[in-house]
């Protein structure tokens, strides 16, 4: 007996990536005060190059050019950690999508009592993201303004939703001399 039991192995903890590591901290470092005040804006532009996460790209995959050994990522000798792709669903390729600060705002007719909580996001193609992010604030006014002529039952159902949905689209888009933002996302909705 050679007095190895199988109970003394020590069980090794999971391999985490230097990804989560490093996105994290960049998370943290937004959320500290990086992130530029009024909104983010995530841009994802059209790749040219061919450098995809297929197979011998600049990906994550066996023999690219990511984390793997041997890649151009953080470990064995890598070039740095390929960029972070943003949190939430993926943005289409050539938009850009300007996720704006939470909303509370109270409704018409409840004294106070009842209020609107929300996040907008506005999608609009790449090369126009930083102009429609220039007007933030303009928007942002704007939302405030409109969102506070609605009352508790206008925003009851699907209906009235998209009701204040479309009227905000409209009035963002007054600010520019041709509709610059395709998309307007409700991130966020509660009526209390």
């Amino acid at each position: 007996m050679s007095g190895y039991d199988e109970a003394d192995e020590a069980v090794a903890p999971p391999k985490t990536s230097k990804m989560k590591w490093i996105v994290g901290g960049l998370v943290l470092l937004l959320l500290a005060g990086g992130g530029g005040g009024y909104a983010a804006v995530t841009t994802i532009a059209p790749a040219e190059d061919g450098h995809g996460d297929e197979e011998g790209g600049h990906g994550e995959e066996e023999g690219g050019h990511g984390e793997e050994e041997g890649g151009h990522g953080e470990e064995e000798g890598g070039h740095g950690a390929p960029p972070a792709e943003p949190e939430g669903p993926p943005v289409p390729k050539g938009k850009a999508i300007l996720e704006l600060d939470p909303f509370t705002l109270n409704l018409k007719g409840s004294g106070g009592a009842r209020v609107l909580r929300m996040r907008v996001a506005l999608m609009s193609s790449a090369k126009q993201g930083e102009t429609v992010e220039a007007e933030t604030a303009r928007i942002r006014d704007a939302i405030l303004t409109l969102g506070s002529d609605y009352t508790w039952t206008d925003l009851e159902g699907v209906d009235g939703k998209m009701h204040l949905h479309d009227e905000l689209l409209e009035r963002v888009n007054a600010f520019f001399s041709k509709p610059l933002v395709e998309e307007l996302f409700f991130t966020d909705f509660v009526v209390q």
